[in-house]
């Protein structure tokens, strides 16, 4: 079951309890909610993506420039790039 599917059957038993409920019954149920929504194994997948992800990007765009230096053979193949990057 996916983390979507979890989460929207949370909110719909929350908003139907909400509804029956009496004000101070709902301030106990909301009160004795667990904040940990995520698994340990998925707080562990997830704790650390944005790092990963802004690494990959930034591995994908050196590896492009990378190989745009390589290419260079003559001064002239080097003003071309250089035109390039200063634009």
């Amino acid at each position: 079951m996916s983390i979507h599917r979890i989460l929207f059957f949370l909110f719909w038993v929350t908003v139907s309890g909400v509804l029956s409920a009496e004000p101070s019954q709902l301030a106990e149920e909301l009160a004795d909610l667990s904040p940990k929504v995520l698994s340990t194994a998925q707080q562990k997948q997830f704790q650390d993506q944005t790092r990963r992800t802004l690494r990959a990007r930034g591995d994908v765009v050196n590896r492009r420039d990378v190989s745009k230096w390589k290419t260079i053979q003559t001064r002239a193949d080097w003003e071309r790039l250089r035109e390039q990057k200063l634009k």
